[in-house]
């Protein structure tokens, strides 16, 4: 989590008014410290790569995610229509997993 606050602190700046985070996990997208969120309205992916961070905010509604983990570490792929985030490097596997059946229950998928 520590390799990732630059990427939390971003990720609180571009949180609307009044939306509550439910799970958070931190890994890495594309070699970058990065943080996946569910909110109580979207999913947000924020990495904190040098001068121009990703913020990405998703719609749940028929989103795919797919994980995988081994003894290490874990990762979550979010799959869009058009778009594919792989963040890995999760430490925090049971919450990776967590994070995982949450988007999926509220995807209805």
């Amino acid at each position: 989590m520590k390799k990732a606050r630059a990427a939390f602190a971003v990720a609180g700046a571009v949180l609307e008014e009044g939306e509550q985070v439910e799970a958070v996990v931190s890994g890495q997208l594309d070699g970058n410290p990065a943080v996946l969120m569910l909110t109580d309205r979207n999913v947000v992916i924020v990495d904190d790569r040098p001068w121009k961070p990703t913020v990405a905010r998703l719609d749940v509604t028929g989103l795919q995610v797919q994980g995988m983990q081994d003894n290490r570490s874990a990762a979550l792929t979010v799959v869009t229509a058009d778009r594919q985030f792989v963040i890995d490097q999760i430490a925090a596997k049971e919450l990776a997993v967590e994070m995982a059946q949450r988007i999926r229950y509220r995807a209805g998928t």
